[in-house]
């Protein structure tokens, strides 16, 4: 139904689940809406205080995944970008 492009955050040491993300600011009940629709989260119910608006910054990682690290909050500035995120966790 809405294209916000969410992905999963995962701890880069372990790959443990963290929570989801997506660019932009968008509106949380539509990003809460969106979540449980492309990721089928039915059985926790995440309250808009929940859900944050950030700057991240993506860094270099040379874990054992070999991924970018998700740095946030950042401060704005170059490479940065707006976020929303829900951190599962909370």
């Amino acid at each position: 139904m809405f294209d916000l492009d969410i992905r999963d955050l995962r701890d880069c040491d372990n790959g443990e689940l963290l929570g989801y993300y997506c660019r932009d600011h968008v509106d949380r009940a539509k990003f809460i809406q969106g979540l449980m629709e492309e990721w089928v989260i039915e059985s926790v119910a995440i309250p808009e205080n929940a859900v944050r608006h950030v700057v991240a910054r993506w860094m270099p990682y040379r874990g054992q995944y070999g991924y970018g690290l998700l740095v946030y909050p950042a401060k704005p500035g170059r490479g940065a970008f707006p976020m929303t995120v829900w951190e599962s966790g909370q």
